[in-house]
């Protein structure tokens, strides 16, 4: 149960989000600034994570670095919506040795 989303600039990462719920359903790891909108993705899903009556319990914290990520690029993993998006083969599928 991990999930993450940095944003990098020139080189320089700007913030990164962190959640390892295998840990801790509460931890977050939140380093940087990170984008507008963060704030309200993490109350969210905190509020939803305090109010969750499911046996077992859901883990809405790992949801909060794949929402501010999706904030900025509109696309989530688990979403179908690839609109504007185009899916790379994986190299692996492919013999490798044959590139040397």
């Amino acid at each position: 149960m991990f999930s993450s989303s940095e944003q990098w600039t020139n080189g320089q990462r700007l913030w990164r989000l962190q959640h390892q719920g295998d840990k801790d359903f509460e931890n977050l790891g939140v380093l940087g600034d990170p984008p507008d909108g963060f704030s309200e993705i993490e109350k969210d899903c905190r509020h939803r994570q305090a109010t969750d009556t499911e046996k077992p319990p859901v883990d809405f914290i790992f949801e909060v670095p794949l929402l501010t990520a999706k904030s900025i690029t509109t696309f989530k993993h688990d979403e179908s919506d690839w609109q504007g998006f185009e899916a790379l083969q994986w190299l692996a599928a492919k013999p490798w040795w044959r590139f040397w």
